[in-house]
């Protein structure tokens, strides 16, 4: 599994702000709901468990729109008490389409061994 991201993101005005373990926080939380398919949505104890010494100011960081992003903040606190990373489906894709993708390349990896064995 892997994570993209624009080469344009350290340009970003909302990443800039961010202290050194607030931006440590926001890097491991999607790398963590990449590799575990959470689809962006992520615990403050998962969040913080991956950044030795992490500080509750870290997600407070997050969770603020310092520049009224039309998108929200970074992290957006949801009535449940888990946090939804912005945008994380837009550049991450969902769990949903993953399964696909790895049920088609199947599909046509097991295609192409049939046509292989019969040619």
């Amino acid at each position: 599994m892997w994570v993209r991201f624009h080469d344009s993101t350290p340009d970003d005005p909302d990443l800039d702000r961010l202290s050194d373990g607030a931006f440590r926080v926001y890097f491991a939380s999607i790398c963590y709901s990449q590799r575990n398919q959470t689809d962006g949505v992520i615990t403050a104890n998962q969040a913080t468990r991956s950044v030795p010494k992490c500080r509750p100011a870290y997600l407070k960081e997050l969770t603020a729109n310092p520049f009224d992003h039309e998108d929200g903040p970074l992290f957006r606190e949801s009535s449940s008490g888990v946090y939804v990373i912005r945008n994380f489906a837009k550049y991450q894709g969902t769990s949903q389409g993953w399964a696909a993708k790895k049920q088609a390349d199947a599909e046509r990896q097991a295609e192409w061994r049939r046509k292989r064995e019969e040619g």
